[in-house]
């Protein structure tokens, strides 16, 4: 179990999170982590869309570059999961990001080739 403290400002209030326990929802829109994690070179992305809306799910690399386009279509309401090849990039971190109306999840990988 990972314990992660955060400190918002220089204050007493610590507040503790527990990565284990948590899963990424954003009024709705969900993101679990990508699996395996770290990859090498394929990973599997899973995302739930509460309605149906235009969704976007975009790979970046660490300087911000977009790199891969994996989703940019309407999608029924539902639970999805995309595959994304890493073969041609080299090793290091990379983020997706999710994006659905005028919500938005970006989570960061680990590319290992």
């Amino acid at each position: 179990m990972i314990r992660f403290y955060i400190n918002f400002r220089p204050c007493r209030v610590t507040r503790t999170v527990c990565f284990s326990d948590i899963t990424t929802t954003h009024a709705g829109l969900c993101r679990d982590g990508n699996f395996p994690n770290p990859f090498n070179p394929v990973t599997n992305i899973d995302f739930d869309i509460p309605v149906s809306a235009f969704v976007s799910l975009k790979i970046f690399d660490q300087l911000g570059r977009e790199v891969a386009t994996i989703v940019s279509e309407n999608l029924q309401a539902g639970s999805y999961r995309m595959q994304w090849d890493g073969s041609k990039f080299g090793s290091g971190t990379c983020f997706t990001k999710l994006e659905s109306g005028s919500k938005m999840i970006t989570k960061r990988m680990m590319l290992k080739n």
